[in-house]
């Protein structure tokens, strides 16, 4: 018993020996940061002697400071000029028109000018976070889909478009118009909630956001499947999760489409996730056999020097200029046209109650007079005349983006804790 004893004592003594030389490491590597900070014809012999006693600790200071600038100089957004831009767009135009199996990818940059922030622009949610910024969820039923969207809601029309896959949550592709089988919403659609144990995968399509109650791997909705009543599930794929190869996600169908391109175009993404997915790459085959790629936005992607052009400017402004140049019309959203309100599943007598986000309205429909306006307007979105709904929604709460917000703040917590 006793020889028992003593093993426990010495394994404590060991830990806590590791703890008090973790301590102080990481005292002498906050010390030597802080000397590192200061000119060096400033440094007193003491700090002198500090540094020439810790070579090794000197020298990953330094390097974690040169990664510190680089990362910092990535989140910069640097706008190409006018006349770069310009010539950037004339060649994007050329490449769309002679490519047989275009396929776009797309990412919060292109729902900016739809009031829903990015995730590490300037002010996008991590960025703020960093900064120590608390973000404020909304209603994203608020939200239109902007005029990219819809321009490629058209080009798909055209044909010109084979296939979108987006990060997106936002369902705006499938407001404005993209036909559902041309589409994989690979991170999930917050107006779909599924019965996972229905043979079919039944769907239903809400005109609100469907995840007031959910979270990461909590997923329950507090609805009933209306065929099997059993629990339904809303369809966001969180950061750590992986989702089915079904609707909305359409993985197959994705990969099917990057194996067909001759060209991707990767539209207000950081490209720091989908990197993670080679069958959206075609990584198994040679270098020359793979999609020629093109790049819009507005920060560094990791895919820059591998792209055929990258164009340094906003989703709205280089794709408006690219249907002038195509010769390419496109409609203005009416929200009295979205197909949301086509294709939703209405909520039963006694699910209405347990709803308090607010929800979609039809509002009015766009008259010629209306129209007029438009023509008399700049292609400034903001100028646009906006319709009002004919009813107003409860007071929002946070949907799937606050929950978001609130587990990625304990994720980092946690890592902080543990580390």
């Amino acid at each position: 018993m006793s020889h028992i004893r003593s093993k426990r004592t010495a394994k404590k003594v060991q830990d806590l020996g590791k703890i008090l030389l973790k301590e102080e490491i990481s005292a002498r590597y906050k010390q030597i940061s802080q000397i590192l900070k200061i000119p060096s014809e400033l440094h007193t012999d003491e700090q002198k002697d500090i540094l020439e006693f810790s070579p090794e600790i000197v020298k990953k200071c330094q390097l974690n400071e040169v990664k510190r600038s680089l990362h910092k100089s990535r989140l910069e957004e640097l706008p190409d000029s006018a006349a770069s831009l310009e010539e950037k767009c004339l060649k994007l135009a050329a490449a769309l028109q002679r490519a047989e199996h275009l396929v776009v990818y797309t990412g919060a940059g292109i729902s900016t000018a739809a009031e829903i922030p990015d995730y590490r622009g300037p002010n996008g949610v991590w960025t703020l976070k960093d900064k120590g910024i608390s973000v404020k969820a909304k209603s994203l039923c608020d939200a239109n889909p902007t005029f990219t969207h819809m321009a490629l809601a058209s080009l798909v029309r055209l044909g010109m478009i084979k296939h979108i896959v987006s990060q997106n949550c936002d369902g705006l592709h499938v407001r404005s118009g993209v036909d559902r089988k041309k589409l994989s919403e690979i991170h999930g659609n917050m107006y779909i909630e599924t019965c996972t144990q229905c043979k079919d995968k039944r769907e239903y399509l809400r005109l609100f956001d469907t995840t007031e109650h959910t979270g990461i791997r909590r997923h329950e909705t507090g609805r009933k499947c209306h065929r099997c009543f059993s629990n339904l599930k809303d369809s966001i794929i969180h950061f750590g999760e992986k989702g089915p190869m079904e609707s909305p996600y359409c993985w197959e169908e994705a990969r099917a489409a990057a194996e067909s391109a001759d060209m991707i175009l990767c539209l207000g993404t950081s490209l720091k996730i989908l990197k993670k997915y080679p069958c959206l790459w075609c990584m198994g085959r040679q270098k020359r056999n793979r999609p020629s790629l093109y790049i819009v936005n507005l920060q560094w992607t990791p895919k820059d020097l591998a792209c055929q052009l990258k164009i340094n400017g906003n989703c709205d402004f280089v794709i408006r200029r690219l249907t002038q140049i195509l010769n390419i019309s496109v409609p203005p959203y009416q929200r009295y046209y979205d197909p949301l309100f086509f294709l939703h599943s209405p909520l039963l007598s006694d699910e209405c109650h347990a709803n308090r986000l607010k929800m979609l309205h039809r509002g009015q429909l766009i008259t010629d007079h209306n129209y007029a306006l438009l023509d008399n307007v700049d292609d400034n979105p903001e100028e646009i005349p906006q319709i009002p709904d004919d009813t107003e929604g409860n007071s929002p709460s946070p949907g799937w983006y606050g929950v978001g917000l609130r587990s990625a703040k304990m994720k980092r917590k946690g890592k902080k804790f543990l580390s």
